[in-house]
């Protein structure tokens, strides 16, 4: 079962997993760009992903506040 996100009404489509093993390196899936990576281990790769997350959440907040 999926979790709903914050204001997400209806059903719930599956999500894929972001994170990613290629050669040995780790990387992580954005849905508009280039994926990101190289990362040495899973652990680094799960952090830069939560920043990344944290970064969009912040520039969309900005951009709704300026409206």
């Amino acid at each position: 079962m999926e979790v709903k996100r914050h204001g997400e009404q209806g059903w719930v489509l599956q999500r894929s997993n972001r994170l990613f093993r290629e050669g040995g390196d780790w990387f992580f899936a954005v849905r508009h760009g280039v994926d990101q990576g190289p990362y040495t281990n899973e652990m680094e790769a799960r952090l830069a992903l939560r920043e990344f997350i944290e970064e969009q959440l912040q520039f969309e907040y900005r951009l709704t506040a300026e409206l």
